[in-house]
């Protein structure tokens, strides 16, 4: 503390009180010079004084007066006195609407808003607290205010401190010699007792009082309850037994003689076994000049198990981010780097202790090319954000997730360099793949245009061919059947025979060849449908008795099938009637000694129907090789018990 010169206090409170009195007496009665050391728009001015436990109004610019000492008592028990009163710093603080009911005590009976507490102290000991308050229209105290109300209150202390010297020596120069030392001491120890009642008043606060062997002399009802003692069991108890072996908290204690004021956190034993934390702020005071200390007690227990919990959480978060695969930062508002893993560390090659605090794009500036814009996005839509980039500094390929908060922003990068170019490997090979499939099928298609061309060409061949090997044939025909009627004619019996071999085998040859026709027709598209309306059911009795010889030729019997309402068929009637020839013949011809049956039937009345055809047989049957190429030209199975039967195998293509 400063000094404060006489002349300066005899300036500032000419009428200084000449016995000894509180600190509202002396402020009140020396209030014009007071005023002119306190912030200019002070409205309101109040006096806490702990000697006589009184909260009172010494000026304010209300019209109300404070008549209740209720509502007094409610302010001297305020945490925002209290608070000062405990720990002798000053405070400023700003009244907020719906606040505790103590504290709307100033903004409604003296409209205050704007608050300064200062402590009025002696050496070792706080005398009580200015308060000193300001509407809401004016602005918050500033530091020049503080220093000003400060340095008024240091005086006010300094002169009180002075006059009740003086005052009691006076007093006691007055005192009756007749006046016995144990009404004297009974005065004192009743003056302890209402100071400590009225500390009990005051606060909440665990308070106790210990002499210098560190003994309890005396302790409020908090403190009591926070040790876990009965009332009154807690005085000449040595206050070191409840401390769990904080021995050089405990010196601190005792050395306060020197050092004026301690503070520390320590652990507490109470009596049922609880440990409890404690904060414990300590000074030294002077009562009738004997040295003690007045120690606060403040129970943070819970605010110390919420620091442990999420030191905890903390600590599980911290290896979760150091066990994981990917690289992790986390940045503050302004970019600074406040985390970095170590696998972050690997990835881009930096040491946590040189980046930590560091501002990011200062220590890894070729991060600005590459994240800022999307890490600025991210915070300006507070929204997370997922992204793959090329740091060229590494030649690493970076996949990012980007979550904005708050506090700013934690990003997790994952290397994934191998994937990329497993990616770029499968890429190309997928598009030389592609290349090959392009150039094969070209070389397909071209294969596939000269086949066709090919197969037309043959088609085209073998239908010219057909009409030339028809002329001849047909005049062979001819001559032979001349040749034979006329050698019937004139008896020559065995020429006739072989006249007639070659007119039958001359046939023969003529429905192969008309066979190769129509195929190399169809296959070159020059065949020509001749569409008719005709009768199926008269159809179909015509094949029926065309086929009745070669039906007897093996011993075969024909069945034929067939609705009565067929009706009408619009098609080519010759290739109709071809078909279902063919069919026959084919029976026919692999069954002897059997039976033949022909099905024809529709599936339903309307002029669409659909018609179907069906021959079987009791003959040999066909496996199922046999059966797969059975609409396949040229083809015929081919065992042993099939070689008597001829065919260029076209009948069913």
């Amino acid at each position: 503390m400063s000094s404060v010169r006489q002349s300066d206090v005899t300036q500032i409170f000419p009428n200084a009180p000449q016995s000894v009195e509180s600190i509202e007496w002396c402020a009140r009665a020396n209030f014009p010079g007071l005023k002119q050391r306190l912030p200019s728009g002070t409205q309101l001015v109040l006096i806490c004084d702990t000697q006589t436990s009184r909260l009172s109004v010494v000026a304010h610019s209300a019209t109300t007066v404070i008549k209740n000492s209720r509502q007094l008592v409610s302010l001297s028990n305020a945490s925002i006195v209290s608070q000062v009163l405990e720990s002798g710093d000053v405070s400023t603080f700003t009244l907020l609407a719906n606040t505790r009911e103590d504290e709307a005590v100033f903004t409604e009976l003296f409209g205050i808003h704007h608050m300064l507490v200062v402590p009025v102290y002696r050496p070792g000991e706080i005398l009580g607290a200015v308060v000193i308050g300001r509407a809401r229209s004016e602005s918050m105290f500033s530091e020049d205010e503080i220093s000003a109300a400060n340095q008024a209150t240091k005086m006010l202390g300094q002169l009180l401190t002075e006059v009740r010297v003086d005052g009691v020596a006076d007093s006691i120069n007055t005192l009756s010699k007749n006046k016995s030392r144990a009404v004297v001491d009974m005065d004192s120890e009743l003056q302890r007792q209402e100071r400590f009642r009225i500390l009990n008043e005051m606060t909440d606060s665990p308070i106790v009082v210990l002499d210098e062997n560190l003994l309890v002399c005396e302790a409020n009802i908090p403190a009591e309850k926070l040790f876990g003692v009965d009332a009154g069991k807690l005085l000449n108890n040595n206050l070191a037994q409840y401390f769990s072996e904080d021995v050089h908290h405990l010196q601190a204690l005792r050395d306060i003689k020197n050092s004026g004021a301690t503070f520390f956190e320590a652990t507490v034993q109470k009596t049922g076994g609880e440990t409890l934390f404690v904060d414990v702020h300590a000074n030294l005071i002077m009562p009738d000049g004997v040295p003690m200390i007045k120690v606060f007690l403040r129970d943070v227990t819970e605010r110390k198990m919420a620091v442990v919990s999420l030191q905890k959480a903390n600590q599980r978060v911290i290896h979760l981010l150091e066990s994981t695969n990917d690289a992790y930062l986390a940045l503050d508002e302004n970019y600074v780097i406040t985390y970095c893993n170590r696998q972050a560390e690997q990835l881009f090659q930096i040491l946590r202790k040189d980046v930590l605090g560091q501002i990011l794009w200062d220590e890894l500036p070729a991060f600005s090319t590459v994240f800022y814009e999307p890490f600025q996005l991210a915070v300006e839509k507070a929204s997370s954000a997922a992204f793959e980039v090329h740091y060229s500094p590494l030649n690493v390929w970076v996949e990012t997730q980007v979550y904005p908060h708050p506090d700013g922003l934690s990003i997790f990068f994952r290397d994934i360099t191998e994937k990329k170019a497993a990616e770029a490997e499968l890429h190309a090979h997928r598009h030389h793949l592609e290349e090959l499939v392009r150039v094969r099928t070209a070389d397909l298609q071209i294969m596939r245009e000269q086949a066709e061309q090919a197969n037309r060409a043959k088609s085209t061949f073998l239908a010219n061919m057909s009409h030339e090997l028809r002329t001849p044939l047909n005049a062979i025909i001819g001559y032979s059947e001349l040749l034979r009627d006329d050698a019937k004619v004139l008896g020559a019996g065995e020429l006739a025979v072989d006249l007639n071999k070659i007119y039958l085998s001359g046939h023969h040859l003529l429905r192969l060849i008309n066979n190769v026709l129509d195929l190399s027709k169809i296959e070159a598209g020059k065949m020509e449908m001749k569409l008719e309306s005709f009768n199926l059911a008269l159809l179909v009795g015509d094949v029926s008795s065309t086929v009745g010889m070669l039906m007897k030729k093996n011993n075969n019997t024909l069945r034929v099938n067939c609705e009565d309402d067929l009706g009408e068929m619009v098609a080519d009637s010759v290739w109709v009637r071809q078909l279902i020839l063919n069919l026959l013949s084919n029976a026919a011809k692999f069954t002897h000694n059997g039976d033949i049956e022909l099905n024809v039937r529709r599936t339903n009345a309307s002029e669409e129907a659909t018609l179907f055809f069906s021959v079987s047989d009791s003959g040999i049957g066909m496996n199922e090789a046999q059966t797969s190429v059975l609409f396949q030209a040229f083809q015929q199975a081919h065992n042993n018990t099939l070689v008597e039967n001829e065919g260029t195998g076209l009948g069913l293509t």
